[in-house]
């Protein structure tokens, strides 16, 4: 695909939740403090906060330890539960990731106060922790033509053109220090599939999903060989870098 310059605002903060309660046999458990219960009204209000969230927000959630025994009143259980917010996707967008980031990080805080809640409401503690975070890069367009360009020399399929800058969570922090571009060409014989789902994953290592990371290689090694030997091209990418950088943080 033909990507424009530009950037989302799409960003992911990642929390865990671990509660502590006390342990009892389940035939007694008014002699403990279940801290699953502390998981299960998280989830609970959750799904509550997710119905009146505006629709660009996303909630995903796991119970990652639940207890040791079904006879045995859990005293630690955990959560790891990200937000995601995926706004608007036009070039410049109505929010800059700076205002998409406010508006996430009140989620956040929001969610935090569940999880305090839960714990009252339980007689049990939590820990908190924010323990990772994905921002949206800076796609720039002189090198986005660069290298749909070599695809559509080297003979990729599934070519075409999109009015939207690529996502960049995962590469974000990069892509604010130094200009990037996303490359990933589709060949022959790839089926649609879910994403992150294992039928995604088996392509990776059949003989189609060889042929895409080959032609995927060499369109990278093309770009970047074309980067080192044309000043030009790199002096134009720095400025619409830079352009698109202080339009990022207003």
């Amino acid at each position: 695909m033909r990507y424009p310059g530009g950037f989302s605002a799409r960003h992911i903060r990642q929390m865990k939740y671990t509660f502590h309660g006390k342990s009892a046999h389940a035939q007694n458990p008014w002699q403990g403090n279940s801290a699953l219960d502390s998981v299960l009204l998280l989830f609970h209000a959750m799904d509550m906060i997710r119905e009146h969230s505006e629709p660009q927000f996303r909630f995903h959630g796991i119970i990652d330890e639940g207890g040791v025994a079904p006879n045995i009143v859990p005293e630690r259980a955990s959560a790891l539960v990200w937000i995601r917010y995926l706004t608007d996707e036009t070039p410049v967008g109505t929010l800059t990731p700076r205002q998409a980031r406010e508006k996430i990080e009140k989620k956040v805080e929001a969610l935090d106060n569940i999880a305090r809640g839960a714990a009252l409401a339980t007689n049990t503690t939590v820990d908190i922790d924010h323990y990772g975070e994905y921002n949206p890069g800076i796609a720039v367009g002189v090198l986005n033509d660069i290298i749909f360009q070599y695809a559509v020399d080297y003979g990729g399929v599934g070519i075409g053109e999109r009015k939207v800058p690529r996502h960049w969570e995962e590469t974000g922090f990069g892509t604010l220090v130094v200009p990037g571009a996303h490359v990933g060409i589709g060949v022959e014989g790839i089926p649609t599939v879910a994403g992150h789902s294992q039928e995604s994953a088996d392509i990776t290592v059949s003989e189609a999903g060889h042929r895409s990371l080959v032609l995927t290689s060499k369109v990278m090694a093309a770009g970047a060989l074309r980067l080192c030997l044309d000043p030009e091209l790199r002096e134009n990418a720095k400025k619409e870098h830079a352009s698109w950088l202080e339009i990022y943080n207003k």
